[in-house]
């Protein structure tokens, strides 16, 4: 490869605030094309290493004796946020729609620009550092709309990129992504989501995910993390709700390429999250973050992210038969004895967590019992209340 061979960057220092980046082109404050993006020529030099980063030699190999590796120096924190975040790696956050993974990615980008604790938990210990919060599903009212709820504050250490059509499965799309974040000094990039992203990318075929997150490793090199919001399967009616890796899209090939994997299953206003890969530690247990909403006498909503503990294994395993009885339900009512039956085989929760289950629906007046001869049935909840509810029979 040549010494002199030149390599173009963006040149932000000719883009004015307001100004925004689409397909190649610069954008005034309307959204009317000014020209293509300016960009400055770079020698690939040595003493230009400091100002440019160095062209990918992909066809060189390089070896290491042990001595230059021991002699490498690395932070010896190798967390952004304790057992979560690691620096310079990938995290992927999944959920199915609606369970609460944007408000846990949000809350993360609040802490993590403030330097606050995640979850104001000291077990979760947070290092300060500037945050890009991608987001282009989202209208930027609805983006507004929960930042406001979960009181951001005027923070020069988090940015957004939140309109344009943004595809990273385009090399000159993350080369120019790569060049922003470099300028800017981001240290954590937040992407919500990965499939608005991810360009038509076929996510069962590992070598599509493969090269997909190669696209990255330069940042992850730089120990600049990624994490990246995903959805996966919904359950099956007989699949219990406490999330598995294989529920995930593409499961193994992303799996592969990312150093965390955090799972969520919301019930109510709780939120569980399992991790299911810890490529730095041990797997941490999992554990309950609680979605709480007050209301200011302005009228004003405030959401709160509070840290419910963690969840013991009986406790877990109560909490899925709870989600899957209410599944089974319906389809139609089912007597005890048919249901201990089913979740021990479908699920493998003991009869002992099956009945503390449907005695908390049956307080939580979530589901209905009714008499049939001398077989309990159980049913969703309904507008009626029943005088023949005893607790007293489990």
């Amino acid at each position: 490869m040549e010494d002199n061979k030149p390599i173009k960057r963006i040149d932000m220092s000719q883009i004015e605030d307001g100004q925004s980046i689409f397909r190649g082109n610069l954008l005034d404050k309307d959204g009317k094309i000014i020209g293509p993006i300016p960009t400055r020529e770079y020698l690939s030099l040595e003493k230009y290493s400091s100002e440019i980063r160095a062209v990918p030699e992909e066809d060189e190999f390089k070896t290491m004796l042990w001595v230059d590796i021991d002699a490498l120096e690395f932070s010896e924190n190798r967390w952004l946020v304790k057992d979560l975040v690691p620096k310079g790696g990938s995290v992927v956050i999944a959920s199915v729609s609606g369970d609460g993974k944007s408000w846990i990615a949000m809350e993360l980008a609040k802490s993590i620009s403030t330097g606050k604790n995640f979850l104001d938990e000291e077990r979760f210990k947070t290092v300060q550092a500037k945050v890009l919060y991608i987001d282009i599903e989202n209208p930027q009212r609805e983006i507004q709309r929960r930042g406001r709820q979960l009181s951001f504050s005027q923070n020069d250490q988090m940015e957004f990129l939140t309109k344009g059509h943004l595809n990273l499965n385009d090399d000159d799309r993350v080369e120019e992504l790569i060049a922003v974040i470099e300028e800017k000094g981001i240290k954590v990039v937040i992407v919500d989501t990965f499939r608005a992203v991810s360009g038509g990318l076929k996510e069962e075929k590992a070598e599509e995910v493969r090269t997909f997150f190669n696209r990255f490793m330069e940042l992850k090199h730089s120990e600049i993390s990624l994490i990246w919001l995903d959805h996966f399967h919904k359950p099956s009616q007989f699949q219990s709700r406490i999330p598995k890796k294989e529920f995930l899209f593409g499961s193994q090939d992303k799996t592969a390429n990312v150093e965390i994997l955090l799972m969520l299953s919301k019930d109510g206003d709780d939120i569980f999250v399992y991790q299911r890969k810890n490529r730095l530690d041990k797997e941490i247990h999992e554990f309950k973050i609680s979605l709480l909403d007050d209301v200011s006498e302005d009228g004003t909503k405030h959401t709160s992210l509070v840290y419910g503990g963690e969840i013991d294994e009986r406790e877990s395993k109560k909490e899925s038969a709870k989600q899957f009885i209410q599944e089974i339900l319906k389809d139609g009512p089912m007597t005890t004895p048919e249901m201990i039956v089913l979740l021990r085989k479908e699920i493998r929760v003991a009869e002992k967590n099956t009945r503390e289950a449907l005695k908390e629906l049956l307080t939580e007046k979530t589901i209905d019992r009714r008499k049939n001869g001398r077989k309990d049935e159980y049913f969703l909840i309904n507008n009626s209340d029943n005088d023949d509810k005893s607790l007293d029979d489990f």
